[in-house]
């Protein structure tokens, strides 16, 4: 019978790994920034068919930003929050001709600009709103209204440069609700709308964004693929057939 087997078997194996990984990573994003500062807006008051007169309220704005922007880039959704400070007269007209108790109002007119290189981009505010807040029935007490309301996401524009401004809108209305206590039943309010047309100073700025390169894409991809197969195959196959044939008949018969 045969008596040799295949005594090789393969013996290399592929010894090479790729060894070259990407070595561009994206850049590292910067630390989001913090803005904050305050604004004199002038502001015209009607309340209840009455004329207050034209009143400086300050508007103080926060938000928070990214640390930086490249061309291109879209900012994200940018909550930004933003604190009324009522003048006092402005207090005593509502306390003293209209008996205010508290007040709430919102803007849907308030537009912020995205400045870069100089050009302009407008951002609507879809609602900045403040809720429900009492009015100080103390002379001197401060009277602040928060409010706060969502800069919408945006792509900046592909030729950016250097920075990007934050502005604040130049103009915005109120439209606010003055409850006071109904004289003939103290258990319920009545309700007085108002409006208040304001207009801002001629510096808007809030803040400005850095404008950098856009991050470099990995451009190295692994180049070494293993380039050793397995070379040695099974050479020796069996060698030895059967080679005596049977050459004696039966000779004799029974």
């Amino acid at each position: 019978e045969p008596t040799t087997e295949p005594t090789t078997e393969p013996t290399t194996e592929p010894t090479t790994e790729p060894t070259t990984e990407p070595t561009t990573e994206p850049t590292t994003p910067t630390a989001p920034i913090e803005l904050d500062k305050s604004f004199d807006y002038t502001c015209n008051v009607i309340a209840g068919g009455l004329n207050l007169r034209t009143h400086t309220i300050g508007v103080r704005s926060k938000a928070t930003v990214p640390g930086s922007v490249y061309p291109g880039e879209q900012i994200p959704q940018t909550p930004v929050s933003i604190t009324l400070t009522m003048p006092e007269k402005l207090r005593e007209s509502t306390v003293d001709l209209l008996a205010g108790k508290a007040a709430d109002g919102a803007s849907t007119d308030s537009v912020m600009t995205l400045s870069s290189a100089g050009k302009s981009l407008q951002v609507p505010i879809p609602r900045l709103a403040a809720p429900r807040t009492d009015i100080p029935q103390t002379v001197g007490a401060p009277w602040l209204i928060p409010a706060a309301g969502t800069v919408p996401a945006i792509s900046t524009p592909t030729d950016v440069a250097g920075e990007v401004v934050l502005g604040m809108p130049a103009n915005f209305t109120i439209d606010a609700t003055i409850f006071v206590e109904n004289l003939d039943d103290p258990t319920k309010e009545d309700e007085i709308p108002s409006d208040l047309t304001c207009v801002g100073p001629a510096n808007l700025a809030l803040g400005a964004i850095p404008v950098v390169p856009a991050p470099a894409e990995p451009t190295t991809e692994p180049t070494t693929e293993p380039t050793t197969e397995p070379t040695t195959e099974p050479t020796t196959e069996p060698t030895t057939e059967p080679t005596t044939e049977p050459t004696t008949e039966p000779t004799t018969e029974p």
